[in-house]
């Protein structure tokens, strides 16, 4: 079975929620912790809450390709209009 650990700051920026209240979470539901090798507390997320985060960040990507990042070619420049140039 799939395992998602988060440190303290990434539940918390995941969930748009405060750094105390991820800790206070963490802490009164009981989830598993530990100390990685990066000195971080990470948290192991019960598969519920995996599945929230996963679709979470799967929407976000989503949203983020969906932006139209499509950049115009040179022959579809036109310089401006005659109006243009004697108002500037």
């Amino acid at each position: 079975m799939a395992q998602l650990w988060l440190t303290y700051h990434e539940l918390a920026e995941a969930f748009d929620f405060g750094l105390d209240v991820a800790e206070h979470v963490v802490r009164s539901r009981g989830w598993t912790r530990k100390r990685s090798q990066d000195s971080q507390i990470r948290v192991l997320l019960p598969q519920d809450v995996m599945q929230a985060y996963v679709l979470k960040v799967a929407a976000g990507l989503q949203a983020a390709a969906s932006i139209n990042t499509y950049a115009a070619p040179a022959s579809a420049y036109q310089p401006p209009s005659p109006a243009f140039r004697q108002a500037a």
